[in-house]
């Protein structure tokens, strides 16, 4: 997924650290599907670097993570930057206005633990059977917006590498994912003290919006962009916006 933000990332003098969450990638697995144990697990990374300061970057259903380590992060963290980011689902400022098929999706499966990773392991075989096929079955539920920035080959290609790479060890990070966003959220987003920013395209069908935007209203400060029209992966044609903006930030709280 970051492959294609290397370059643009060069040139804004910024280094991305990019991860693979458990069970995904290389990543060995947790069985301790929770947000803090995500944390733990991140934390630990950047002790292993000894990173004393560094700017968080959370894209989609990386949201939660970032936010919530940015919480705990206090003045270690430099900026925050949220894209489209997964927000409190099981929440009461959220929930009344979740459509059904979000509540179902992201609230309702996680009941169903077996039936859950049933499912999950049956997608990633057909999907790993046909990605492209897959893929484009895939943008044809998308928003006009969307199906034009899937539709392009270099994106393409990277959300199908990228979902090989998801799938290589199965489908448990998937699942263990959904587990977590459906849990209600304890950590405390006013203690976030890094200048923090976020976007959301308002026709949003993947993460509802509603979701993201409350996230960002409860960080203080917080610069919500709203953007009428955009898709899930208005990012992709955005890359250059997103970092540039986040290397302003981290310059800001350089000075």
């Amino acid at each position: 997924m970051f492959k294609v933000a290397s370059e643009t990332a060069a040139r804004h003098t910024l280094k991305l650290i990019a991860f693979d969450r458990p069970a995904s990638g290389l990543t060995t697995p947790n069985p301790n599907p929770t947000l803090q144990a995500r944390i733990h697990d991140a934390a630990a990374l950047v002790a292993a670097l000894k990173l004393n300061r560094f700017a968080l970057l959370g894209v989609s259903g990386g949201g939660p993570y970032a936010s919530v380590m940015a919480a705990q992060g206090g003045d270690r963290i430099s900026a925050l930057a949220l894209v489209s980011p997964v927000g409190p689902l099981n929440d009461s400022a959220v929930m009344p206005h979740l459509a059904k098929r979000y509540r179902r999706f992201f609230l309702g499966l996680p009941d169903w633990p077996r039936s859950l990773r049933f499912g999950s392991q049956v997608s990633r075989h057909l999907y790993l059977a046909a990605p492209a096929l897959n893929h484009r079955i895939t943008a044809m539920a998308l928003p006009a917006s969307d199906r034009a920035i899937v539709g392009k080959a270099f994106v393409r290609a990277s959300m199908i590498e990228m979902m090989r790479e998801a799938l290589r060890q199965g489908a448990d990070c998937g699942a263990d994912d959904l587990t977590i966003y459906s849990q209600p959220w304890t950590a405390d987003l006013s203690q976030i003290k890094a200048a923090s920013i976020l976007w959301h395209g308002l026709a949003d069908t993947i993460v509802p919006p509603v979701s993201g935007l409350t996230l960002g209203a409860r960080i203080p400060g917080c610069d919500i962009r709203e953007i009428p029209n955009a898709g899930h992966f208005w990012v992709y044609d955005n890359i250059d916006t997103v970092l540039g903006t986040l290397a302003e930030l981290i310059r800001r709280a350089q000075r």
